[in-house]
């Protein structure tokens, strides 16, 4: 059996401490990365839901009595309390629906034109199933725990 120098000892300790070094470095990189992932995650949020808020408070576009009808209609197969405001803006792409204490339900103008008048019915019997089973508040808690976890292998 060979006994180990005392160099061979030192250039171990050295080869472990180099490595431990760069292992720190890749950590800390690893941190930062997810740091500003997350940050970047909780600005957007906060973007979407200061837009949301704008297209909210903008003065939306006048609706016609015929897709009145339709949403009053569909509103009576859902049974809702109280009873979202329909709401139509060019600031969107698609319907969806909005709000916990006062829901909205928002549409772009040009889907009362693409659509028959029982798509339409159907389009607002789904929104309004969003709104009663409160699934905004689902999607909030989804996308608030999301956050700090979108850069993690393990999410």
């Amino acid at each position: 059996m060979s006994e180990i120098t005392q160099d061979e000892k030192l250039h171990s300790l050295v080869d472990r401490s180099r490595f431990n070094r760069l292992l720190s470095i890749i950590w800390q990189l690893f941190v930062s990365v997810w740091f500003i992932g997350t940050i970047w995650n909780i600005g957007r949020l906060a973007f979407n839901y200061w837009d949301l808020r704008r297209i909210l408070s903008n003065e939306c576009l006048e609706i016609s009595p015929q897709v009145q009808k339709e949403y009053e209609s569909a509103v009576h197969c859902v049974p809702l309390n109280p009873v979202p405001r329909l709401l139509l803006t060019d600031d969107i792409s698609g319907p969806f629906s909005v709000g916990y204490c006062n829901p909205c339900d928002i549409l772009p103008p040009w889907i009362a034109h693409c659509v028959s008048m029982a798509q339409l019915q159907e389009i607002f019997v789904h929104e309004l199933a969003h709104t009663l089973r409160r699934d905004q508040v689902t999607v909030w808690f989804q996308n608030l725990t999301g956050a700090p976890g979108q850069f993690s292998p393990n999410l």
